[in-house]
């Protein structure tokens, strides 16, 4: 564990190799597999796929020796290495095997460290150790669905002070065969505070997964037949709530977008500076500049806007609406632009699955769909300027 006088975790910690407490190479049969399905893990190419089932598939077969090397591995992780950390907790979820519930139980249940980052809005410990514990829960979740000691341990989440690790325990124990059943049980070991975290899984809710742009984050269509329900207002006040907290949904993932803006920003940056052609840096060509200044514009107007939203917000302002509508236009704006402009820069590499480029534009279009187009905001904010001058 690190002492008062480690400087604090930052982002960059996550992307260069930390300094180890000892090294141990996996002389182990066992440690050979294990370090084969870590390099399958980041595998590229067309036999990725095939690559990680077949490096999945022999470390199910030794499963009572794997679980050992990655306890030790685990245990010789620096404390701030959360990609080795998180490779050997996915490890051992996707052994589905019952030895690693052992090494799965003691995570969760060890309290998370108190936040010890300098930036926590950037780079945040409690959300690295939160990521852990829940990709843990998954794994006990899957055990679950035909071991008690499984759904015990599950039951054991519950009780976290982590909504995250209590969600994750909720979702996975209504997956399970018995899970109707448990209900009951869920609920009186839930606070007041967290029953909703059983709403979405209630009789007469539906959930369909649906396929979209943005595969890394999942959207589903939602069918209610005969749920109960509670009205959030008086009757006639529907929309008037609605845009209330529509309004406030914009302003938050209007910083979302501006923080993939300064991404695509910083990667097609990057790349400029390094791709050298016809003997100089990309960077160095005036065409190059220009698209660079034109999506530091972009990002910076959008950054201003969201910062005006932000403070509307924050203060209850009466110009919350106007600022909420300038902030999610101006955001989706830059990120389209800047995401769209990244994959320019970088060229032909740029459309390739090599690069992350199409994860920002993909991102980029799915978030201009969320909450409401962008037409639909641009009518907002004129609609409302109007009524506001004429006030």
């Amino acid at each position: 564990m690190p002492n008062e006088n480690d400087p604090a975790p930052s982002a960059s910690d996550a992307l260069r190799r930390p300094e180890r407490r000892r090294v141990l190479p996996p002389e182990s049969a066992s440690g050979v597999l294990l370090k084969n399905f870590f390099a399958a893990m980041s595998a590229a190419g067309d036999d990725a796929e095939d690559q990680y089932r077949r490096a999945l598939a022999d470390l199910r077969k030794h499963a009572d020796t794997v679980v050992v090397e990655i306890a030790r591995g685990d245990s010789d992780c620096h404390t701030h290495d959360y990609p080795t950390r998180w490779a050997h907790v996915h490890a051992a979820s996707e052994l589905r095997h019952p030895a690693a519930l052992p090494f799965l139980r003691n995570l969760i249940l060890t309290p998370i460290p108190p936040e010890e980052s300098s930036d926590p809005h950037s780079f945040s410990t409690v959300g690295e150790e939160t990521i852990l514990r829940t990709t843990a829960v998954e794994g006990i979740g899957y055990l679950a669905r035909g071991r008690a000691e499984a759904t015990e341990m599950l039951f054991e989440a519950l009780r976290q002070p982590s909504l995250s690790i209590r969600r994750a325990a909720v979702q996975s124990l209504l997956a399970t065969a018995r899970g109707r059943r448990l209900r009951a049980r869920i609920a009186r070991a839930l606070p007041e505070e967290h029953q909703f975290l059983l709403d979405l899984k209630a009789g007469g809710v539906e959930a369909r997964p649906l396929t979209n742009v943005d595969p890394t984050r999942g959207q589903a269509e939602l069918t209610f037949t005969n749920a109960r329900a509670e009205p959030l207002g008086a009757a006639g006040d529907g929309w008037s709530i609605l845009s209330q907290v529509l309004d406030r949904a914009a302003v938050l993932l209007a910083f979302e977008q501006v923080g993939g803006s300064d991404r695509a920003l910083e990667m097609g940056r990057d790349y400029a500076l390094d791709r050298i052609a016809f003997g100089r840096p990309i960077g160095s060509f005036q065409a190059v500049k220009h698209i660079l200044a034109d999506m530091y514009v972009s990002a910076t107007l959008a950054r201003s806007n969201c910062y005006y939203g932000a403070w509307a917000l924050s203060t209850n302002a009466s110009e919350l609406p106007e600022a909420a509508a300038a902030a999610r236009i101006s955001a989706t704006q830059a990120f389209q632009h800047c995401s769209k402009n990244n994959i320019q820069v970088h060229g032909g590499m740029g459309f390739t699955w090599e690069f992350d480029c199409h994860m920002y534009y993909r991102r980029a279009n799915a978030t201009a769909l969320a909450l409401g187009s962008l037409s639909y905001w641009e009518d907002q904010l004129i609609d409302r300027m109007r009524k506001k001058n004429a006030a």
